[in-house]
């Protein structure tokens, strides 16, 4: 290339520079569009002499452009008309670069190495984003090590089978990026086949100093420009944190202006007519802590996977898809969305809020404490969008609540889903930053808003069923459904309520048509109390039923406390859900679920709330039940007619009624039983008798003269164990209701007790009748006794032994008037085998049914058979890993804490120790047993192990084997 003059001065302010671009065309001479652009300018050509230039530009913008023509424009971007700029020998060439690996070392490296090798690694992240990769290119930064800049490529990948990667290489510690002052610590622009592990990213800015926004700053920034994708995009094992750019930005969060850092952001570009799409994500096994914005922002995605990634401490909310599709969100942690522990914080965000998405599935998370002015519930649907499942979620203490559906939005769901204290939002108040709550937080917030400015619309067919919510008495709930919702099922719920409830829906969107009433389906569902659900909704549930759960313990923060013990309101009461009318699209997937919140199967009809109740019959530990009473048209029977057991674990044999001991019986030990009825269902405790005096739909009736001098009704049970095994008998169970015919003023509705029947029992016992359990009875509504004989010395029924049990109802009440009755329902008598066999890994695997060997993962969450086994896990139940070992710092040293099973002297545990986990050996040392206890149950015991810190770095494991 030559520059000269036309005229006879050659003094120019300016030095004549060229742009080279390529063009492509699937026409030759016509049709062609910008492609690229080469690496540099050329500039400062000297003047009367030829020289030669080389640019460069990524050989992967040619990808998918089979059999076009290319063109490459010389442009001259000086222009000075005295100039002349010749060109000569112009030539393209192109090069496919090979797969290798390339290693950077930011302390020993240099950028002048050919980076192909530990010694000859590069040093900068510069001379990173300068070269060319081939497909299963990798690109490694030393661990233990602070690289600074960011990582950016553009028109690069790799292929299914041999993505390029970005990972670590060495020991120790996780290589660190320093992206301050830089957009992002990794960006991938237009690219294929990316994998991202094994960092840690952090970007706090103070001087932007690579020409982006200083207003944005992300850990990890994936984009696709006009008319291109990017593709194939995984990162893992990433943790990024301390993400703020330079200087902030107007918002609405707590404060005026915000700080937009985001973690991770997966960005694709468009219009209102057409998307060039970020594609096939995935997020596993990631944390992300301190940022100033959003933890993942996902826009003009698809095909998004983000799974088993934990986030805490988000400024605004933590996971944001927009103008996405298929997006699915499973088992991640979010802790404190809406942070404001950094005054830069946005300081207002739910756990995730989808926006304008299609098909969205959100299972499986927690999302705990979110905060903020508005919205911050764990989940909330945002406006617009399609086909949103939220399902099998623990919610927990989020500010703004529980659910939250928006204008627009279509055939969305909450299901199966544990709600506890959310909602402790109050308008007007400030709670952080400087601007008051403009929203009250919620229980269930049904709104048209469909943007600032715009007529409200919708939601539509909006399916809340099978969720378990609990709010404490502290917290004042709120509901509001606004007059543009079309198509409510709310069904098969636990309301659990203990604090005030209010309707805040307002007047401005209370205006309900006939037609909105009648689309609302508000039924089935089961209340703590009478007046949760505050007045103002002409569509709420009438005919409510009203119960108490018995949850495991109720205002705790884990799901299990939430298991309900009720059989009475919860077993088999929950309806099948069906389509709204009107509704022929339904829930994507089905109405159906096949399991609850905790992976356990949906048998017979659904159960109230998210957690299925009933258990397989030898988990439950029944020897022998009575759940169905034949009718009797007899007004005194001294016996119970079908007095064999309805259920009973095999070689286990029982009676109830008169026929347990009939010499005892003809003095009004043996149930004395007027008509009973067929129950309803099939569950012990799970009935619940409807109906008037006459037509009691369940039970065994005791009933007795009001005249008589005996206040005393009694039902006699007994069960004979022919198993081979001793049996320890632990409880008695039964449902029982109080009525009266003709009853007036009744002050006292009687009390049940249960007596060791010692004359016709082989248990030994030094009293004759031994009261096991009593309970003043109530109201007239049913009640589930359950009583355990921890009174009893002697409870193992060894083979051909026999042990009895009365029920015994005691009643006298001077002030009522009429006959009283109680009816009896779902008895059973508990227990477990005390030698069931030798224990071992067979047994137990018999028990659960697995149909893998020990080295196998029949609930595939990451953990063998014989792991679940020796650390006491559920092998059919992924959330059931068991007693996990524990790594932490001790007084003196580390500390490795594990449990190990001491009924099983065949399994061997063994902790083993490396200094290196790529070239390292592992040896059974580098630790000592300093304690040992028992403290998981009789069958595991806790083993301390003290590791010293002797060297710089140490690395340990459990193994378990079998002998």
């Amino acid at each position: 290339m030559l520059t000269d003059e036309q005229s006879s001065s050659t003094n120019h302010v300016n030095a004549p520079s060229v742009s080279v671009e390529l063009f492509t065309s699937v026409t030759q001479g016509s049709g062609y569009t910008k492609a690229g652009t080469f690496n540099a300018e050329i500039l400062n050509i000297s003047y009367g002499t030829w020289e030669q230039f080389v640019g460069t530009v990524p050989a992967s913008i040619l990808n998918d452009r089979d059999g076009e023509y290319i063109q490459i424009r010389f442009t001259r971007d000086n222009p000075d008309a005295s100039h002349r700029i010749w060109i000569d020998d112009a030539s393209l060439t192109t090069s496919i670069p090979v797969a290798a690996t390339f290693y950077i070392d930011a302390v020993s490296g240099s950028d002048t190495n050919n980076g192909t090798s530990m010694a000859t690694a590069w040093q900068s992240l510069d001379r990173v984003n300068s070269e060319a990769y081939g497909e299963g290119s990798e690109i490694l930064l030393k661990r233990n090590q602070t690289h600074f800049g960011k990582i950016y490529l553009s028109g690069q990948g790799g292929s299914s089978n041999a993505p390029l990667v970005i990972g670590a290489y060495g020991t120790g510690e996780r290589p660190v990026v320093d992206a301050g002052g830089y957009l992002a610590g990794v960006h991938i622009e237009d690219c294929e086949h990316i994998l991202v592990r094994d960092l840690e990213i952090t970007g706090d800015s103070t001087n932007t100093v690579d020409g982006s926004d200083s207003g944005d700053q992300y850990g990890v920034y994936v984009n696709a420009t006009w008319g291109n994708s990017s593709d194939f995009i995984t990162l893992t094992n990433l943790h990024i944190r301390d993400i703020y750019p330079e200087t902030d930005t107007a918002s609405e969060g707590a404060n005026p202006t915000t700080y937009i850092g985001t973690a991770i952001s997966f960005q694709g570009s468009g219009n209102t007519s057409v998307s060039y799409r970020v594609n096939d994500i995935l997020v596993v096994d990631c944390t992300i802590s301190n940022v100033g914005y959003k933890a993942i922002s996902m826009n003009r995605s698809n095909r998004i996977l983000l799974e088993h990634n934990m986030m805490w401490d988000i400024g605004g909310p933590a996971l944001q898809p927009g103008r996405c599709s298929n997006v699915v969100v499973r088992g991640n942690l979010v802790d404190k969305s809406g942070s404001f522990s950094d005054p830069r914080m946005h300081g207002r965000g739910s756990g995730i809020w989808p926006w304008t998405c299609d098909d969205v599935l959100i299972e499986e998370n927690t999302f705990m404490h979110a905060r903020g002015r508005a919205d911050s519930c764990g989940v909330h649907i945002d406006f617009g969008n399609r086909d949103v499942i939220v399902q099998r979620n623990l919610s927990i203490d989020n500010a703004g609540g529980f659910l939250e559906i928006l204008g627009n939005n279509s055939n969305c769901t909450y299901r199966y889903n544990i709600s506890v204290d959310d909602g402790t939002r109050v308008k007007g108040v400030v709670d952080q930053g400087t601007i008051p709550n403009n929203q009250d937080g919620h229980i269930f917030w049904l709104s048209g808003f469909v943007g600032s400015g715009n007529d409200p619309f919708g939601p539509y067919n909006s399916y809340i069923y099978n969720n378990t919510i609990y709010v404490n008495t502290n917290i004042t709930s709120t509901f509001s459904f606004q007059e543009w919702s079309e198509g409510v099922l709310i069904a098969n719920n636990i309301f659990h309520v203990d604090g005030a409830t209010t309707n805040i829906t307002g007047d401005f969107a209370d205006d309900y048509t006939p037609e909105m009433i009648a689309g609302v389906f508000w039924t089935n569902n089961l209340y703590s109390r009478s007046g949760i659900i505050p007045p103002g909704f002409p569509f709420e549930e009438v005919d409510q039923t009203i119960g108490d759960p018995r949850f495991a313990q109720a205002g705790g923060f884990n799901a299990v406390d939430y298991v309900p013990d009720s059989s009475i309101y919860v077993d088999d009461k929950g309806i099948v859900i069906t389509n709204i009318p009107g509704d022929v699209i339904g829930i994507v997937g089905g109405l159906e679920m096949t399991e609850d919140f905790f992976g356990n199967p949906i048998t017979g009809a659904p159960d109230m709330g998210a957690i299925e109740m009933a258990l397989p019959l030898e988990q439950e530990g029944i020897l022998a039940g009575w759940n169905y009473f034949a009718p009797n048209n007899n007004v005194v029977n001294d016996y119970v007619d079908d007095s064999t057991p309805d259920v009973a674990r095999p070689g286990i044999f029982g009676l109830i009624g008169g026929e347990v001991n009939p010499e005892f019986s003809s003095t009004g030990g043996g149930s004395r039983s007027a008509p009973a009825y067929d129950q309803i269902g099939f569950a012990f405790g799970g009935l619940v008798g409807t109906g008037s005096d006459d037509a009691e739909a369940s039970g065994v009736q005791l009933t007795r003269d009001f005249d008589g001098n005996n206040h005393r009704e009694r039902l006699d049970l007994k069960v004979t164990n022919t198993t081979g095994d001793d049996i320890e008998v632990n409880g008695i169970h039964f449902d029982i209701k109080t009525n009266f015919k003709g009853g007036q003023a009744v002050t006292n509705y009687g009390t049940v007790k249960v007596i060791h029947f010692t004359p016709v029992s082989d248990l030994n016992d030094a009293f004759a009748w031994r009261t096991i359990g009593e309970s003043n009875l109530y109201n007239f509504a049913w009640q589930h006794i359950d009583y355990t004989t921890d009174a009893m010395a002697d409870v193992i029924l060894e083979t051909g032994e026999t042990a009895s049990f009365r029920i015994e109802i005691d009643w006298a009440d001077p002030a009522a008037t009429g006959d009283p009755t109680w009816f009896v329902d779902n008895v059973a008598i508990s227990g477990f085998a005390v030698n069931p066999g030798e224990p071992g890994y067979s047994s137990w695997a018999a028990e659960y049914g697995l149909l893998e060997d020990e080295n196998g993962d029949d609930d595939d969450d990451g953990l063998l058979n014989l792991y679940e086994y020796g650390l006491g896990g559920n092998p059919t139940n992924g959330f059931v890993d068991g007693h996990i070992p524990v790594f932490g710092k001790a007084e003196s040293g580390m500390q490795f804490i594990h449990v190990q099973r001491n009924d099983d002297t065949n399994l061997v545990y063994e902790l083993e120790t490396s200094v290196d986990l790529i070239s390292g050996t592992w040896t059974n040392a580098g630790y000592e047993i300093s304690g040992t206890n028992t403290l998981f149950g009789e069958d595991f015991d806790e083993v301390t192990n003290a590791v010293p810190t002797d060297v710089s770095q140490k690395f340990i494991r459990l193994n378990i084997t079998s002998q």
